[in-house]
């Protein structure tokens, strides 16, 4: 027990790292192109490179909580939300707490728009800045990143990298843009670094919805399950 405690405060030191202000971000000026190499400033949402292009990292993530029981991670949540995805702006491993590259991980960022209301204080119509582990990053970007210990393995040769590197959690899910969300977030911003929502519980905490059909993706089965069902569970709590 006393293991997976340590592997999930190492997930929020993840996250607390990984935040972004986008207001005022401290990320400098002249790196900001760098840290953000997914994004385009002349199109509405990031392109992503071509497949081949992209050396792809999973990791797995050992916690206690069960991910598959959406009570359990309803309790453990500060806010639950419907949402819309308004944009998915970029991907960066730029630690902002530390102010430097460093090789806790890759986070994505945009922004949602509050549809409904589960749990916390959002209010409908709402949109809020997010973060999420896992994305993508040039392999520069992801070079500056990277320990000594891993530089100086006998195998580790970056000549022999992809352009792009693709890093995410074996039971996760990406988030795409326009999509619509049953959404878990943590929202100490004084841990996450001001007015950034960090989505939690991997692909527990992210399950696609279709409202007009009142229907919610299990992300473990594959299987569309009724959405209204899940919401009044979840109200009686």
């Amino acid at each position: 027990m006393k293991q997976l405690i340590l592997v999930l405060l190492a997930l929020l030191s993840f996250l607390t790292g990984c935040a972004s202000n986008k207001e005022s971000s401290q990320i400098p000026e002249n790196q900001q192109d760098e840290a953000i190499t997914v994004n385009t400033q002349d199109q509405d949402e990031p392109q992503e490179p071509d497949p081949e292009n992209v050396m792809e990292i999973t990791e797995e993530l050992d916690m206690w909580i069960n991910l598959q029981d959406p009570m359990e991670l309803l309790e453990l949540a500060d806010e639950v939300i419907i949402g819309r995805v308004k944009s998915v702006d970029g991907c960066s491993n730029y630690n902002e707490w530390k102010q430097t590259y460093d090789s806790d991980g890759i986070y994505t960022f945009g922004t949602i728009e509050v549809l409904q209301s589960v749990k916390g204080d959002l209010k409908e119509g709402q949109v809020i800045d997010y973060l999420k582990m896992g994305g993508i990053i040039g392999k520069e970007e992801y070079l500056k990143g990277v320990s000594d210990s891993v530089k100086n393995k006998k195998d580790f040769d970056p000549a022999k990298m992809k352009p792009f590197v693709s890093s995410y959690y074996a039971d996760d899910v990406r988030i795409e843009n326009g999509k619509e969300y049953l959404i878990y977030l943590g929202n100490d911003f004084e841990k996450y670094m001001a007015n950034r929502y960090a989505i939690f519980y991997l692909g527990g905490g992210l399950r696609e919805v279709n409202l007009e059909e009142g229907s919610i993706l299990n992300n473990f089965t594959g299987a569309w399950e009724d959405l209204d069902s899940l919401l009044s569970k979840m109200s009686m709590k």
